[in-house]
């Protein structure tokens, strides 16, 4: 399938939101991405569709913390990525 199917691209605007945004953004985050869906012709203005809309950013939101999770986890421990402490500066505290 190409590019050119309105749902692969609806598809890949929401994954490249969530990417961009680091799976966080706010009100004028959410309105932007409603319009560049509305400009692949999807009817915003109707309260059921933008909450699909928004149900589909939420699964892309958590598939994208999900694989960040993973990504830190399998990270080596001596590195102490992702906000991890040591056992011996946790037990000081």
């Amino acid at each position: 399938m190409s590019e050119k199917n309105p749902v692969i691209k609806l598809a890949k605007e929401a994954a490249e939101f969530v990417v961009e945004n680091n799976a966080q953004w706010d009100h004028d985050g959410w309105e932007a991405f409603c319009a560049k869906a509305a400009k692949l012709g999807v009817n915003t203005s109707c309260d059921e569709t933008r909450a699909k809309l928004g149900a589909l950013l939420e699964s892309l939101k958590d598939f994208y913390q999900s694989f960040a999770a993973a990504a830190c986890a399998e990270e080596k421990p001596k590195k102490k990525a992702c906000g991890s402490r040591s056992r011996k500066s946790a037990a000081k505290e």
